[in-house]
């Protein structure tokens, strides 16, 4: 109750979430870990989830002990952000070992992750919302980014927008989650999808208002693989099968 979690922190104090009412001004929880807030700032940060357009979980962590939140009456607020941090774990470590990653020196013994290979992957690799189907799609090796103004409605995976750019829009063994699209003016794969039309990688799609009125676009390859020039629409498909047949053919 308000009135025993108002004890058992020893005195008047604010709550860690919202820094606006006393503990005792309204009910409380005490986590796993111990520390108290009002329960429905609690529900409110686990509602309001991740900052941004990347996926991340920092909002699952106790303010003051990055403990993850854990109590009974949050389990129906955590179970569907726990459920797609897992598919966003699974589909992390595919894409660390189809980037070769997963035997990186921050892995090794004495390393940052050293026996902690799904919290590596979930550092290094990126992963979006996708804005139609509510699914995690993979955006490419994560990287600091600052905090942008964006369009939700721009975040598409492949697999929604392959009908309207005439790619593939599913795998016959994969089925949507790895096909994917190469940035419509350079070598990236893209995670942005804009105007119905085009595909960007994050960086394109920050200078994507004068990309789109350029009359022509350089042509500079930096993968060494076979595609259209640089301003064409054109899908890689599964990087799935894509990887097997690299793997088959020794590279």
């Amino acid at each position: 109750c308000a009135q025993a979690a108002h004890l058992a922190q020893g005195g008047p104090e604010f709550c860690n979430i919202c820094f606006i009412d006393q503990l005792g001004a309204a009910p409380c929880i005490q986590l796993r870990c111990g520390h108290i807030f009002h329960l429905r700032c609690v529900r409110e940060k686990i509602a309001k989830r991740w900052t941004g357009y990347r996926i991340t979980f920092g909002f699952l962590e106790c303010p003051l002990c990055k403990q993850p939140f854990e109590h009974p009456a949050l389990a129906g607020d955590l179970a569907p952000v726990l459920e797609l941090r897992q598919k966003v774990q699974e589909k992390s470590l595919v894409h660390l070992r189809l980037e070769g990653l997963d035997r990186a020196p921050e892995l090794l013994p004495g390393g940052r992750f050293a026996g902690h290979l799904e919290a590596f992957a979930m550092h290094k690799m990126a992963f979006f919302l996708c804005s139609r189907c509510h699914k995690p799609y993979f955006s490419g090796a994560a990287q600091c980014q600052e905090a942008v103004d964006f369009n939700p409605d721009e975040l598409v995976c492949a697999g929604c927008s392959a009908p309207a750019a005439g790619g593939e829009a599913s795998c016959p063994s994969h089925g949507t989650d790895f096909i994917q699209y190469k940035c419509r003016y350079c070598c990236s794969v893209a995670c942005w999808f804009c105007w119905g039309t085009h595909h960007f990688c994050d960086p394109c799609h920050r200078k994507a208002g004068t990309l789109r009125n350029l009359k022509s676009v350089p042509n500079v390859c930096t993968c060494g693989k076979s595609h259209p020039s640089h301003g064409t629409e054109y899908c890689l498909g599964c990087s799935m099968c894509r990887a097997q047949r690299e793997e088959h053919a020794g590279f």
